[in-house]
């Protein structure tokens, strides 16, 4: 990592001497390992005569600024999410809860994180952040859609935030009698299995 870490901010100086900014990315494993990475990389790299600011930027895309070099010159690195990310976020965590929310962050592998990322900014903050519909009329059209594409365990996910956010077991059965009318009886009774496990479930 610190060879690779070295390598990109070397490469960087032939572009700053041409009063050119570049920026690099370079997945690490944690803030500490960055912060040593870094340290030991911009020793080769001091000379340039550009500045050079260490980030990181967290799987929920928070940025965190561990150090400016000293020998800072003119250029500068920044990270930043989008405000429909940003926005997006926050919906994300009000409706399914904080702690899932930050539980699939923290699951994610180089896989899958781009994956939450993608959904967070277009799923939640292009739509769910929109605003004129209120949430729980989205949350209605969440449990059909899904339950018409059969998606039992995105499906399992929106039920319990729908709970935990109001909806009542009164309007989800009326959801899926309407699924059923007008994507077939196949669809809501898979539907109606899934709710009967969640409502069961003790809250959460």
């Amino acid at each position: 990592m610190r060879s690779l870490l070295a390598a990109a901010l070397a490469a960087a100086l032939p572009l700053a001497a041409q009063g050119a900014d570049a920026t690099f990315t370079v997945r690490v494993l944690t803030p500490e390992t960055a912060l040593k990475a870094a340290q030991a990389a911009l020793k080769k790299c001091r000379d340039g005569g550009f500045q050079v600011t260490v980030a990181v930027v967290d799987r929920m895309g928070v940025t965190q600024v561990l150090l400016r070099d000293r020998y800072a010159g003119p250029h500068t690195t920044e990270m930043a999410r989008s405000k429909a990310y940003t926005e997006g976020l926050k919906i994300r965590q009000r409706w399914l809860g904080k702690a899932y929310v930050d539980k699939a962050f923290r699951d994610a592998d180089d896989f899958t994180l781009d994956l939450q990322h993608y959904v967070t900014e277009h799923g939640w903050g292009a739509s769910w952040a929109r605003g004129v519909l209120p949430l729980k009329t989205r949350a209605f059209m969440n449990l059909a859609m899904i339950s018409a594409l059969n998606r039992p365990h995105e499906l399992e996910i929106h039920l319990r935030a729908a709970l935990r956010n109001g909806i009542t077991k009164r309007e989800i059965k009326e959801i899926f009698i309407h699924v059923a009318t007008y994507c077939g009886a196949p669809a809501a009774i898979d539907s109606f299995r899934v709710a009967k496990k969640i409502l069961a479930e003790k809250p959460r």
